[in-house]
């Protein structure tokens, strides 16, 4: 008689705990095949954040490949209608009855087993594996394990080294831009790259951003953002820079503009930005720099090019990628300006970025100067770079 552990999940996605917990019960109860089965529709948890059934039964083909003893099964993504873990102990014990079953699941999962469907048929047909995923609830995991065991049920509770992650976890890191590379195996990080799983829609985020600045711009401002979104976006498409990210930062470079003067600080100080004492007596340029804070801190934007683009739209600095020349001369030529010689500006930066640049510093430097105005470092090492 083999034994045989199936691991249900919705594995959304798989990741190093769950194979660490899996690799722990071979080891102490000498499983000769752990079948991993990603669940379809789980009755027991909420599927707002589900991704496409396929997408996480690569995930899991992924992570077990090469594996001894490991391998996995679609049988309930097959399965019509919500998937049942009876179903699923049923079928196995059919197409293996000289095998005894295990089910390995979660300690989440673990204190709700009485609220399953057809539970004493479950303790019937296979013998419940669980360990900690936390620490400090060994304790109580043996107390439910033994009310378990009063009803029939027949339970293996480790106590074994936690592995705190979770696919929650895993999902937030991704929104975020932030490294899941120790929190699953690296073809399931290149998988999930490669495919943008987790990923908010790009139309979503517009959507999302344009609510944002109508809630907190006068109504002339929300215009001026749509139009150098647009504006920002017709520059892209021309010079080969990333489209979407030109209409994110188009849509947020003013995003704190019409904010009060303290709250501005409060951002930018709360960021740990410096500002030298020339920007800090031009209050017109703080708005910039809150804008690209906001835009990290609240919206959770992580892109450092979409950020800079947003901070360096006003002053420009030395060494601009080609978004933040895209955001900046968006600003300048967007389809409301109606100062003397927008029009050239345009067929400029449709033009060349650089060009267009220099020629926009040079307007910026000698306006300051008619002005009296301090001139920032930025703007004198960028118009430095542009003009040479």
């Amino acid at each position: 008689m083999a034994k045989l552990a199936l691991f249900g999940g919705t594995f959304n996605p798989i990741h190093n705990g769950h194979l660490n917990l899996a690799a722990q019960f071979v080891r102490e109860v000498g499983f000769e095949r752990v079948v991993f089965i990603p669940a379809k529709i789980p009755p027991h948890k909420d599927a707002l954040d589900l991704i496409a059934p396929q997408y996480r039964l690569q995930m899991v083909q992924l992570a077990v490949d090469g594996i001894p003893g490991f391998e996995v099964s679609g049988v309930e993504l097959a399965r019509e209608g919500l998937s049942y873990t009876v179903d699923t102990l049923r079928e196995f014990h059919r197409e293996n009855p000289q095998d005894e079953l295990f089910l390995i699941v979660g300690s989440d999962m673990f204190f709700t087993l009485d609220q399953w469907y057809c539970i004493d048929e479950i303790f019937s047909l296979a013998t419940i594996c669980c360990a900690a995923r936390e620490p400090g609830i060994f304790h109580r995991m043996t107390q439910f394990a033994q009310q378990y065991r009063q009803r029939g049920g027949r339970c293996i509770v480790l106590n074994v080294p936690v592995m705190e992650i979770s696919s929650t976890q895993i999902r937030q890191a991704v929104r975020h831009g932030q490294s899941i590379h120790e929190l699953v195996p690296a073809p399931v990080e290149e998988y999930i790259l490669k495919e943008d799983l987790y990923q908010e829609s790009h139309a979503r985020r517009v959507e999302r951003y344009q609510q944002v600045i109508r809630s907190m711009l006068r109504e002339k401002r929300v215009q001026h953002s749509l139009n150098v979104a647009e504006q920002a976006v017709h520059l892209a498409k021309i010079h080969g820079v990333n489209e979407k990210k030109a209409q994110i930062a188009g849509l947020l470079h003013d995003v704190c503009k019409n904010m009060k003067t303290l709250e501005m600080l409060k951002w930018i100080t709360g960021s740990g930005i410096a500002m030298d004492n020339i920007t800090l007596r031009q209050q017109q340029l703080w708005h910039a720099v809150a804008s690209s804070a906001y835009a990290q801190n609240e919206l959770d934007i992580y892109d450092p090019e979409i950020l800079n683009a947003i901070r360096y739209h006003t002053t420009a600095r030395r060494g601009m990628s080609p978004l933040e020349q895209v955001i900046y001369l968006a600003d300048v030529t967007s389809s409301e300006r109606d100062y003397p010689d927008v029009q050239r500006m345009r067929l400029l930066a449709e033009k060349s970025l650089k060009e267009a640049m220099r020629e926009s510093l040079k307007f910026i430097l000698g306006d300051l100067t008619r002005r009296n105005l301090q001139i920032v470092q930025d703007t004198w090492e960028a118009y430095n770079e542009y003009i040479l």
